[in-house]
């Protein structure tokens, strides 16, 4: 998102500068070299815009236990990887622009499909901690306390040890996706109220996908589940501050 605002900014400062020379007919071939400069820096952005999106995905997929990959996790995965691969070779500003839209709605589709696999991953990983554990010997959890954490005194007792083993995620991380949560989908509200058709569809797709981060925050057990669900979060109110400027500058 960071390379896809400066060229932004690079944009504007390459229009105003052929705007000083535009109607002038001596120069009408440093126009044209501006114009062809201009292409070139929308077009780099834009494939590489939806080259991150492909990267990141591909680093979610990784994340995910095999056997948590669900066929709509894979499917989507390849139907990004499918339009960004097609768009390597693009040259044309208004082609590529289409392809990094295209990129953005399959790479909404795989973080919703990653999203219901990670929450499935966290409901399969609670209903096991809650089913009933057979009572062992006092050596057997001793020795069980010990492997898990090699810090722990040889004579944690078993209440202590199913304490620990069932703390969840800290309040700060809570109150941090919550907070990221709560600002991404005031954003989102922003920008379905605005005269952008494209852009509204795109935020209401982020509105929905931020209602379920808030969803599987609910579900999560570890600070590791919770770091991965602000990360999730904070890229997509990016997205949404994008958008906003987009939008606003539209106006």
């Amino acid at each position: 998102m960071n390379d896809l605002v400066a060229a932004n900014d690079q944009l504007d400062k390459q229009l105003a500068s052929l705007q000083t020379i535009a109607n002038d007919p001596a120069q009408a071939a440093a126009a044209t070299s501006r114009v062809d400069e201009m292409k070139r820096t929308a077009t780099s952005a834009n494939v590489a815009f939806a080259t991150a999106l492909l990267r990141e995905a591909d680093a979610r997929a990784q994340s995910l236990p095999k056997n948590a990959r669900s066929a709509a996790v894979t499917g989507t995965l390849a139907e990004l990887r499918t339009s960004v691969e097609a768009s390597a070779n693009t040259t044309d500003p208004v082609q590529s622009l289409g392809t990094a839209r295209d990129a953005l709605a399959k790479s909404q589709a795989f973080s919703a499909a990653a999203a219901t696999a990670y929450s499935a991953l966290a409901a399969s990983k609670q209903a096991t901690e809650r089913l009933p554990q057979v009572p062992t010997r006092p050596t057997t959890t001793a020795a069980t306390t010990t492997t898990a954490s090699p810090a722990a005194p040889a004579a944690t007792t078993p209440t202590a040890t199913a304490s620990s083993s069932s703390a969840g995620p800290s309040g700060s991380k809570v109150a941090q996706v919550n907070s990221i949560v709560s600002s991404g989908r005031a954003i989102a509200k922003q920008v379905m109220r605005s005269g952008s058709r494209e852009n509204a569809a795109l935020a209401k797709n982020y509105d929905r996908y931020l209602a379920n981060v808030a969803d599987s925050a609910r579900g999560a057990r570890t600070d590791r589940e919770m770091d991965q669900l602000i990360k999730q979060a904070s890229q997509t109110k990016a997205y949404l501050v994008f958008l906003q400027k987009q939008s606003s500058q539209g106006q």
